[in-house]
């Protein structure tokens, strides 16, 4: 892929991006106006345990897909696939012995009833499927039909959710409402794709099985470290102060987090781009790709000074005055999410290198450190303080993760021109 080709799905990308992974966003001027805070709190608990589910079901799958989409014949990738599949949907059934044991319990957690337990399992079930075609829509290059479909998905998401809230004056629960049918169809749309193109061949295959386990299982600690600064945060908050403490934060969080929609955009397109180029690099290609990960670094900070600079009147149009003490947060998760857009340029190279177990070590232990941060800086500056613990577990972990990037696949980032082709 040539760079100007790089740059126009980077566009399409962060255009599809944005309406899909912004979805929480591009609600939040509504949502704020319909939804108490506390009511906005339970929505963004409830949305945590759908990302959790999505975790356990998943195992990544999809991640390991990516990667050894270029190195198998289209036969070997459908084996690859459906033995994915396979292994998904046995770590499905497992989440769903563990809900039925402890569905109170988490009912109880996020404040809703045991029914909403077992529908945020099945949305995420569906959501595997719907997340490796776009998966293998991005590897194809089919910037235009990925975009398509991603932002048909979320029209209907939308649609459905302001109905029931805006017409019908439903409360948190007709976005949950949304979130079901809309999934649930293209989960459906998602496995005929697989089916029509070929992507599955109902060949079962061991050695490719224990490949995406041995890929998936380790990134759960991994998966889980984000669920720690983005989830258990909220919980913390629940528990040592109010609902409406939640609702704050995260109004907070959608705001300055939203660089982090440009920063996936990129990383969409940049992915494919980079694991084609590492298939047979010269040193001099090697200096290049560093150099424009430089420049991105630089932007991206660019970007969240300016957030931060302008958090007044973004949030004055896209909030109400309950929610106006999210205005001491935005600057801390805009360069919070500046660091994590960072990451996702230098952890590509770890999941080429199949490192994962390693990069797993590391977020586990930065979400950990998050979790402690936040628990005592409730304690000390309330929310404020939650929100600078997410500045600085994204610092860190950006931090670690490059180095260890650069010990699992050499790049020049001090470009020396010695460097050896590695892997």
């Amino acid at each position: 892929m040539k760079i100007n080709r790089l740059f126009k799905d980077s566009f399409v990308y962060m255009l599809t991006e944005f309406f899909n992974k912004g979805i929480p966003f591009i609600l939040l001027p509504i949502l704020t106006r319909y939804l108490t805070p506390d009511e906005y709190g339970i929505l963004s608990l409830y949305t945590t345990y759908i990302f959790v589910m999505l975790i356990f079901s998943g195992l990544s799958v999809q991640g390991v897909i990516n990667v050894n989409f270029y190195k198998l014949s289209k036969y070997d990738l459908s084996a690859f696939i459906s033995s994915s599949i396979v292994l998904f949907i046995i770590s499905s059934c497992v989440v769903l012995i563990v809900l039925i044991a402890f569905k109170n319990v988490i009912a109880k957690l996020l404040a809703i009833d045991v029914v909403w337990v077992f529908i945020g399992f099945f949305i995420a079930f569906f959501k595997q499927f719907y997340v490796i075609v776009t998966g293998v829509l991005k590897m194809e290059n089919k910037a235009i039909k990925y975009g398509v479909l991603q932002v048909s998905n979320m029209i209907l998401e939308i649609v459905i959710s302001l109905v029931l809230i805006t017409v019908f004056f439903y409360n948190h629960e007709g976005r949950f409402i949304g979130i079901i049918l809309a999934t649930s169809f293209f989960g459906c749309y998602s496995i005929f794709f697989l089916i029509k193109n070929k992507y599955v061949n109902y060949v079962f295959n061991y050695a490719y099985f224990k490949e995406a386990f041995n890929f998936g299982f380790p990134l759960i600690p991994h998966q889980l470290s984000f669920w720690l600064r983005n989830g258990v945060d909220r919980i913390v908050i629940m528990k040592l102060l109010t609902a409406s403490a939640v609702g704050i934060y995260s109004a907070g969080y959608q705001i300055g987090f939203g660089i982090s929609m440009l920063a996936m955009a990129i990383n969409q397109a940049y992915q494919p781009f980079l694991y084609r180029k590492l298939l047979n690099i010269s040193t001099e290609n090697k200096v290049a790709l560093v150099k424009y990960t430089y420049v991105y670094f630089g932007l991206i900070m660019v970007l969240a000074t300016f957030v931060s600079l302008f958090s007044k009147y973004i949030l004055k149009i896209i909030a109400t005055e309950k929610y106006v003490e999210a205005l001491d947060l935005i600057p801390y998760f805009a360069f919070a999410a500046a660091f994590h857009g960072m990451y996702l340029m230098v952890v590509n190279y770890i999941f080429y290198a199949n490192k994962t177990k390693l990069l797993a070590k590391i977020t586990l232990t930065t979400g950990l450190i998050h979790l402690a941060f936040v628990y005592f800086g409730i304690q000390y500056e309330g929310i404020v303080g939650a929100a600078k613990a997410s500045l600085i577990s994204y610092f860190l972990t950006f931090i670690l993760t490059w180095v260890l990037s650069s010990s699992v696949y050499a790049m020049p980032w001090l470009f020396k021109k010695s460097l050896k082709n590695s892997q």
